[in-house]
C-alpha cells in the first residue's frame, strides 16, 4: 500500500489537481476535496465535516468511494494520525488526499506521516499571484476592483496583508517540511507546469508516488482546465509593492521552482 499527500495553500492548483487525479484509474483520491481530517479535533467541525460527504453522496462513483465513507466514519470519531493512516490505507493500492492547509500541519504529525513513508506533492504558486487570487477569492463582490482592496490594505492595515501573507511564507513552510522529510518522498509542483504541461507534469507526479515509471497518460485520462481566470489583473506598481514585501518568499519559491525538471 502506497500513500500520499497533496499540499500546498489556498488559489495554488490544489483543486484542478484533485480533480486531474480523480480522472485517473491508476490511484485512488476521495470524491470530495479536503477532508481536513488531520487539522480538526472539533466534534461540531468532524460531524459537519460527514454531513456534507453525505449529501453530496451523488459524487460517490464507485465501490472504493463508498469505502471510503463507511471508513471516514468510523475514523472521525477519533481523529487521530494513526486512523488517519487506516483512512488512507483502507482503499487503493494507491491513495491519497489533496488537502492545501496541510503544509501547515504540526511537526509531530508530519514526522509520523514521514515514518509511515506518506508521499509529498507540495504544489506552489507564485506568491503574489497567489495571493491576488486569493484576494479576489475573499470579495464576494466580483465586480469591485481588488487592486483597490490591496491598496488599501497596504495603506492603513498592515497586519490584515500580514495575515494574508502567511498563506503563502514559502520560505518558513518548505524549510519546515524539508527539515523533517527526506527529500526522495517530497515532490515540489509548480502551478503553472500542472496547467500548462500537465501530461508531463502528471505523469511525474504518478512516478513519484508509485516509486515507477509512468511512461505516457493517454488524452483522455487528462481534464481540462476549468479556471476560466477574472477580468481583473494586478496593477504594476502594485506588483512591485508586493514583489518586495514577498522577496525573501519568492526566492524560496523560485529556487524549488528551478530544480524542476522533466525527463
Amino acid at each position: 500500500m502506497k500513500k500520499f499527500l497533496v499540499v500546498g495553500m489556498k488559489k495554488s492548483g490544489t483543486t484542478y489537481l484533485h480533480e486531474q487525479m480523480r480522472a485517473l484509474n491508476q490511484i485512488y483520491v476521495p470524491p470530495l476535496k479536503e477532508t481536513h481530517f488531520l487539522l480538526n479535533n472539533n466534534l461540531d467541525r468532524r460531524t459537519f465535516l460527514f454531513k456534507d460527504y453525505i449529501q453530496k453522496g451523488e459524487k460517490f462513483s464507485d465501490e472504493n468511494d463508498h469505502r471510503f465513507l463507511e471508513n471516514l466514519f468510523v475514523n472521525l470519531l477519533g481523529p487521530t494520525v494513526e486512523n488517519y493512516i487506516k483512512l488512507m490505507s483502507s482503499n487503493c493500492e494507491i491513495s491519497g488526499e489533496c488537502d492545501p492547509e496541510l503544509i501547515l500541519l504540526e511537526n509531530e504529525k508530519i514526522r509520523v506521516l514521514a515514518q509511515e513513508n506518506f508521499k509529498i506533492v507540495c504544489i506552489l504558486r507564485h506568491p503574489v499571484d497567489r495571493f491576488f487570487s486569493h484576494v479576489k477569492m475573499l470579495i464576494p463582490d466580483k465586480n469591485k476592483n481588488p487592486n483597490q482592496i490591496i491598496k488599501t490594505i497596504l495603506a492603513n492595515d498592515v497586519k490584515e496583508l500580514q495575515h494574508q501573507v502567511n498563506h503563502s511564507c514559502y520560505q518558513v513552510l518548505i524549510h519546515k517540511w524539508k527539515s523533517i522529510y527526506d527529500s526522495s518522498n517530497l515532490l515540489f509542483v509548480d502551478d503553472k507546469n500542472l496547467r500548462n504541461k500537465k501530461k508531463k507534469t502528471m505523469e511525474k507526479i504518478l512516478s513519484f508516488i508509485s516509486d515507477e515509471a509512468f511512461s505516457r497518460l493517454d488524452d483522455d485520462q487528462l481534464v481540462d482546465d476549468k479556471n476560466v481566470g477574472s477580468k481583473w489583473v494586478l496593477d504594476g506598481d502594485l506588483r512591485e509593492a508586493l514583489n518586495r514585501f514577498f522577496e525573501k518568499d519568492i526566492d524560496s519559491y523560485q529556487s524549488e521552482i528551478n530544480n524542476i525538471s522533466y525527463p
